[in-house]
């Protein structure tokens, strides 16, 4: 089910997973925008490529505040 390609992916997805929406116009919002990547797969592979050389800046951030910088 992870196919994601970072750990701040990874964090995204356990946090959808753990606190699952009622609101419907949130699931709706997610149904179409899973739609739309299903429905135009070169446009996901695109967008993963580019998202696979993203820094986790909230890993960073977290470094930066505790002072644990390398």
């Amino acid at each position: 089910m992870d196919k994601t390609l970072s750990a701040l992916g990874t964090r995204s997805l356990k946090h959808i997973f753990l606190t699952p929406t009622a609101c419907i116009n949130e699931i709706g919002s997610r149904q179409s925008l899973i739609q739309y990547f299903l429905d135009h797969p070169n446009y996901l592979e695109e967008c993963r490529e580019q998202l696979k050389d993203v820094r986790d800046l909230e890993r960073i951030m977290a470094k930066v505040t505790t002072k644990k910088v390398n």
